[in-house]
């Protein structure tokens, strides 16, 4: 999972959980953030969905996950957010399934290996929500009102896309009232009716 830039992430191992007679199990870890939340530099959303790691029998595993004492973060709506956590939720074979809460405090260093089992769970926190200045909330407003009005354009080109290639389709294949025959109508194309062998009386239509 790639992070954007400046962004400092901590690698966080897991050992496979061992039970009371000493020998490995399966278990499986979902990291989860405990809010939802965007890098503010280039408002890409952080986490936005559950990751989950499974480890076994000489299978550890590892996650890169973002600290979470780092300045850069954003509620969306132009508030800065610090000081969250990750809630994980744990199940590992013969277990009642848990959920503890982890900080991953960083102070800076871009790269921190953290030990999954030396980690202290620490109560749930959906962080300290600070407003920032209107300056930096009305361009954060700009940007994201300029990233709409971008991808409106993009959905309105493939619509037109999509209506033009009817009107052409139109343009060949069209109905046109049936002189002898009140409320039918005939198809006028640029190529020919086939007769359907299968079905005498019927035609094949090439599009």
């Amino acid at each position: 999972m790639s992070q954007p830039d400046g962004m400092i992430t901590a690698r966080v191992t897991i050992n496979p959980p061992i039970d009371d007679a000493g020998v490995a199990q399966v278990g499986r870890y979902i990291f989860k953030s405990s809010r939802p939340r965007v890098w503010t530099a280039t408002a890409t959303p952080v986490l936005p969905r559950p990751i989950s790691v499974t480890v076994g029998p000489g299978s550890p595993g590892e996650i890169v996950l973002p600290s979470t004492d780092q300045a850069g973060y954003s509620d969306g709506v132009g508030n800065s957010v610090i000081d969250f956590t990750y809630d994980v939720h744990i199940a590992v074979q013969g277990q009642r399934p848990r959920v503890i809460s982890l900080a991953l405090p960083c102070l800076g260093v871009e790269g921190v290996e953290v030990d999954f089992d030396s980690c202290v769970p620490v109560p749930s926190s959906t962080g300290t929500v600070v407003p920032i200045p209107a300056a930096w909330g009305t361009a954060t407003a700009l940007t994201d009102e300029a990233r709409l009005a971008a991808e409106n354009a993009r959905d309105a080109a493939i619509v037109a896309a999509a209506e033009a290639e009817q009107w052409a389709l139109l343009h060949e294949y069209f109905l046109v009232p049936d002189p002898a025959n009140p409320g039918l109508y005939l198809i006028a194309s640029g190529t020919p009716l086939t007769p359907d062998p299968a079905y005498p009386g019927l035609y094949l239509m090439g599009v």
